[in-house]
């Protein structure tokens, strides 16, 4: 049975059809088997002898067959066989149900899941549940979920703080986007398994459990969780990729990013009150993406930033105090530089830059103090996009431009005092005024 793939509500006649269920299911469970044949003679020994066969503990599928010459009671023995034995195996199917995917998006009526919605699935690894917080209501808690869970994936989640019953030690994944969740569980979980927990646009979240268990996280989402005041301590070194953009209540960034080596991806878009950038930054020595955009207050960049070898994307975009930018900053790697709106930043300093040799995406748009593009663009020989869009002091292009083989796609609306420009039947690339 996949149950994976299979949608247990398709439409709103879901409500319907569980009450009709429900009320057969009770009429079943009152029925009291008949007691016609408790007079027939040898009845019991036959039954003796088909229990075995049946192996009632198992939760395998099994066929019993019953022949013999026309007339001896094979329907007889099969009928009170069911009638005795059929209360044996209610529920028995659900043990084997490993996964299970709920989608309500299209019910509209309020949705209450009991305590026992998880009673007998004793091996549910997988469970995914969609749909809006408003229409669901969880009375019952997550009780008798299954501790062998892997895989727990729930968007709006109701409640604000997962049950202390429920047992992660084999959970995988954890996600709960938009969850109404203010912290995740009360004390400490063994985690050695969990991978990845995504908790994005959880803007209730006000804490996060002790993680120390959680030796094997990977990967950490928490963007806009903006109530989020704090970031417990991770001490396993296999984290590769952490976003806490749009945590707006967040006091300072926090000092385990130096100790964490495999990190791949910081995503701090509109990280607050942050004057710089902390000098053990230069520690993630293999990060390969660094997105700053947004941080409003950030006035310099760290000479440490030096140390990251494997940096191939640099999002400063927004950075509206941004003075001045790194010459330390490993260009040869690069990949992608978005400078967007970094209003009061001067790139004067950078003109002694000569291996740019890797940059493909270069953003410069909205650069007010652009009066000129920096002369080490001309040796970018691999870059495709420039944007140079609504740069409003920009006076004049490089005749090198035309020497960029590779640029397939040039910016400029909005530069209202450009002078010089180089002919558009030389140019082999979009280009937009």
């Amino acid at each position: 049975m996949d149950a994976l793939n299979s949608s247990i509500v398709r439409d709103n006649e879901a409500a319907m059809i569980k009450k009709i269920a429900t009320d057969i299911s009770n009429m079943l469970n009152n029925f009291t088997p008949s007691n016609d044949f408790d007079g027939f003679v040898g009845m019991g020994v036959h039954l003796e002898k088909l229990e075995p066969l049946l192996c009632l503990g198992s939760d395998e599928v099994r066929m019993i067959g019953i022949w013999g010459s026309p007339g001896i009671g094979k329907t007889t023995i099969a009928r009170v066989a069911y009638n005795q034995l059929s209360n044996s195996f209610q529920l028995s199917g659900s043990k084997s149900v490993i996964g299970l995917r709920f989608d309500y998006y299209r019910i509209k009526e309020e949705i209450d899941i009991s305590e026992k919605a998880f009673e007998g699935m004793s091996n549910l690894q997988f469970l995914k549940v969609y749909g809006y917080s408003d229409t669901l209501q969880l009375t019952g808690g997550l009780k008798n979920l299954s501790h062998k869970i892997r895989l727990l994936e729930w968007s709006d989640f109701p409640m604000t703080c997962l049950p202390c019953t429920v047992k992660l030690e084999f959970l995988v994944e954890l996600i709960m986007h938009r969850s109404k969740l203010e912290k995740l569980w009360e004390g400490i979980k063994p985690l050695r398994t969990l991978k990845w927990m995504d908790l994005r646009d959880s803007v209730n979240l006000k804490e996060l459990p002790d993680l120390s268990t959680a030796t094997n996280l990977e990967k950490l989402n928490l963007r806009n969780c903006s109530s989020l005041i704090k970031l417990p301590s991770l001490t396993g070194n296999r984290l590769e990729v952490l976003d806490i953009g749009g945590c707006s209540s967040l006091v300072e960034l926090p000092s385990f990013i130096g100790n964490v080596v495999n990190l791949r991806e910081l995503d701090l878009n509109s990280f607050p009150n942050m004057l710089e950038l902390p000098s053990y930054i230069g520690n993630a020595t293999n990060l390969k993406k660094l997105d700053l955009s947004n941080c409003l207050d950030l006035v310099e960049l760290p000479p440490s930033l030096g140390n990251l070898h494997k940096l191939q994307k640099l999002i400063l975009k927004g950075c509206s105090k941004l003075e001045v930018l790194s010459i330390n900053i490993n260009w040869e790697t690069l990949d992608l530089l978005n400078l967007a709106g970094c209003s009061i930043l001067d790139l004067s300093g950078c003109s002694t830059i000569r291996n740019a040799v890797n940059l493909r995406i270069l953003n410069l748009s909205s650069l007010p103090k652009l009066l000129e593009v920096p002369s080490f663009i001309g040796n970018a020989t691999n870059l495709e996009d420039l944007d140079l869009s609504n740069c409003s002091n920009l006076v004049k292009l490089p005749l090198l431009i035309g020497n960029l083989q590779k640029l397939k796609r040039l910016r400029l609306e909005g530069c209202s005092k450009l002078e010089v420009l180089v002919r558009r039947d030389i140019l082999e690339f979009s280009i937009t005024i």
